[in-house]
């Protein structure tokens, strides 16, 4: 499954939290590749080789899909979370 929305992100306790917001506004909880990171300031997510490969309030295309109910990585999200597999813009 294909989705794309723009990268916005948040410092959540000490960790910097991302996700895509849709173009009605609503914010869609993702898990990235275990290798990526991201950085706030300025808000990036980086690959493995540390590229940066999406920017903060950039648009980003995802190939990935919904994590199925009741799996406990989607337990505090009510919406469904996207595990995103391969990101498709640099």
């Amino acid at each position: 499954m294909r989705n794309g929305g723009r990268l916005v992100g948040n410092l959540v306790g000490d960790r910097v939290r991302l996700w895509l917001a849709q173009t009605d506004g609503e914010l869609l909880a993702t898990i990235w590749p275990g290798e990526y990171r991201a950085c706030l300031k300025p808000l990036a997510l980086l690959d493995e080789d540390e590229r940066v490969i999406a920017r903060g309030r950039g648009p980003v295309h995802v190939v990935g899909g919904f994590l199925p109910c009741g799996d406990p990585r989607a337990a505090e999200h009510n919406r469904g979370v996207f595990f995103v597999s391969q990101v498709m813009n640099v």
